[in-house]
């Protein structure tokens, strides 16, 4: 029985060149799906960051609105322009640190417009976006 059976594990010495390549193929498809979902994760997780970090702005300066309703040198007419550049009071007292924009694709701006409704109660729109570095001034 032995022999027998030694006689067969010598006629078997590896694997085919056939069963290779399937496994080869498969680990490549494999590896093809691994990375497509690490690039999907990392697009949303600096989707998820950006939006975070726009909220974060929006928030300091409401805050800062209200807590000073003529803040950063003043108004300019009714348009307030804040950027990483000339942050004024908004890094000061309100934020650590201007925010990087992960998706490097510019610096964050924020701009606030300053209304009175027909009682003369004054309103404020906040948006943020972003701009080329080269153009935040």
């Amino acid at each position: 029985m032995l022999k027998k059976l030694r006689k067969m594990l010598k006629k078997q010495e590896g694997f085919t060149l056939v069963e290779l390549v399937i496994v080869v193929v498969i680990l490549g498809i494999l590896a093809g799906i691994g990375v497509q979902q690490y690039a999907n994760v990392q697009q949303r997780a600096k989707e998820a960051a950006d939006a975070a970090n726009r909220k974060v702005l929006t928030n300091a300066t409401n805050m800062m609105l209200m807590l000073d309703p003529d803040p950063h040198d003043g108004f300019e007419g009714d348009k307030l322009r804040i950027t990483s550049k000339n942050p004024g009071k908004l890094v000061t007292q309100y934020l650590d640190e201007w925010p990087d924009n992960p998706m490097d694709n510019g610096d964050y701006v924020v701009e606030v417009t300053k209304t009175e409704n027909e009682t003369g109660d004054t309103m404020y729109s906040i948006e943020v976006k972003v701009e080329p570095s080269e153009t935040v001034g």
